[in-house]
């Protein structure tokens, strides 16, 4: 069988019965009660704000430095590359120096070229030995 609980319409309340001066001290305790939780939940915030703010700018520190390095590869592969350019630049004009005084000084391979200064070709070759590799 099952039971049931018939509940009127009524419900059970709970009476309460103070004292005049009871009255005064529940909302002492009360206020005190309130006033307990304010120091609680501010105390809570602003440690939790303490908190968040170290963690963000644990973060942020991080991303920086991984910003810095990357900045710093950045500069030297730059410097790397500058350096090899400069050096190719150099070896290009003494190969191509090589073949200017190469046909001035060969006219009958050359025809046209062999009408360059012989003062050209000097410096040229000057030029040539100062840059040698």
């Amino acid at each position: 069988m099952s039971f049931r609980i018939i509940r009127g319409a009524g419900r059970v309340q709970k009476l309460k019965v103070s004292l005049p001066g009871e009255a005064k001290a529940l909302s002492g305790s009360h206020e005190h009660v309130m006033d307990v939780e304010k120091q609680a939940f501010e105390q809570g915030y602003a440690e939790g704000e303490r908190i968040g703010k170290e963690m963000g700018e644990k973060m942020v520190e991080t991303i920086v430095k991984r910003y810095d390095h990357a900045i710093a590869r950045l500069a030297e592969t730059h410097k790397a590359l500058a350096d090899s350019m400069e050096e190719e630049i150099v070896r290009l004009a003494l190969a191509i120096s090589r073949k200017i005084v190469y046909r001035v000084t060969n006219p009958l391979r050359c025809g046209s070229a062999g009408r360059i200064s012989g003062e050209f070709v000097l410096r040229l070759q000057q030029q040539i030995q100062r840059f040698r590799l």
